[in-house]
């Protein structure tokens, strides 16, 4: 009786109709833009690790930072910017000005341009593409899974193409896109931003650049992560690299006063996860390299305004230097 009445409702169910709806768009193609697909990810957790090993996992990681940057100042020219670890407040309507910054980030590195298609990955109700179509001409496409209320495509009706689907499963070929493409986030969470540049240079169509806000590395995984192989030149086994990942989230939240004398363990802790996300981009970095892209990382804002204030940039042409 039970198995009946869950398969009636999941004829009914508006989910499920959502979801194969989904599956029936054109575009649709089911893990396409994941790395390496047969990979059987693995979840670990740093929750039960004692002092001991949680400082020498600390260690490790500073002493990666170091290579890893050295790597990304022989491949690019320049220097990383300082890490520093957030503790200043949050202000209001931060996620506008956020979208507002990276769009002069854009105009700096000469991605502000005319007559592209630009596709925003991860973008929910569109503020990113709003504000770069306040600034030029150009056609929009957004991709969010959820469906979202009070979308800015509203006011931007005959150049906004919607796509809902995972980034995962998009198949870029099978959308009508127009001219060369720049593909933009803010916040592309974890291995969403793998997922994202996959997508477009596995579509073969013509990149003119990437604008990535990168956030929640400690969501990354290996099936997806583009930087594996870098992060394996420097010495790391893939169980290092996971816990690279789940490292990383000690780094947003900032200092924390713990137990009287301990706020410096939890420094300690919170600029490794800094430094962790810093190796992860710069692995990002440095295979765009090794494709043909000029890609480079920014501080795009003031910690304050957020921690997760990194950028991932890149373009088949030379970027300008800071």
């Amino acid at each position: 009786m039970q198995t009946d009445k869950l398969s009636h409702h999941l004829v009914i169910c508006n989910k499920t109709k959502a979801q194969k709806q989904v599956t029936e768009l054109p575009y649709y193609s089911k893990g396409i833009a994941v790395l390496k697909p047969d990979y059987q990810d693995v979840n670990i957790s740093l929750k039960n690790w004692n002092a001991e090993e949680t400082h020498m996992l600390i260690g490790r990681i500073n002493q990666l930072y170091e290579e890893a940057a050295g790597l990304y100042h022989a491949r690019t020219g320049e220097s990383l910017p300082p890490v520093t670890v957030p503790r200043a407040p949050k202000p209001d309507k931060r996620q506008h000005i956020q979208s507002q910054v990276l769009v002069q980030v854009m105009e700096t590195c000469g991605l502000l341009q005319t007559g592209v298609s630009y596709i925003e990955f991860g973008a929910g109700k569109g503020a990113l593409s709003h504000y770069i179509a306040e600034r030029t001409t150009a056609h929009h496409f957004l991709i969010e899974r959820a469906p979202m209320r009070n979308k800015y495509d509203k006011l931007h009706s005959h150049t906004f193409v919607r796509l809902q689907a995972d980034i995962a499963d998009i198949d870029l070929k099978r959308v009508n896109l127009i001219g060369a493409v720049i593909c933009v986030g803010k916040h592309v969470c974890g291995g969403a931003t793998d997922l994202s540049l996959v997508s477009v240079l596995r579509s073969g169509v013509e990149l003119e650049g990437a604008v990535l806000a990168t956030c929640c590395h400690h969501r990354c995984t290996l099936s997806t992560f583009i930087g594996s192989e870098v992060l394996s030149s420097l010495g790391m086994s893939e169980t290092e690299q996971m816990q690279l990942f789940k490292a990383s989230s000690w780094g947003p939240s900032g200092a924390v006063r713990l137990e009287e004398g301990q706020e410096a363990v939890s420094m300690a802790k919170s600029e490794a996860g800094l430094k962790a996300k810093r190796i992860i981009d710069i692995a990002r970095v440095l295979y765009l390299s090794d494709v043909g892209l000029s890609g480079r990382l920014f501080q795009y804002c003031d910690n304050s305004l957020t921690p997760e204030n990194m950028v991932l940039v890149a373009r088949k042409c030379p970027l300008p230097s800071s």
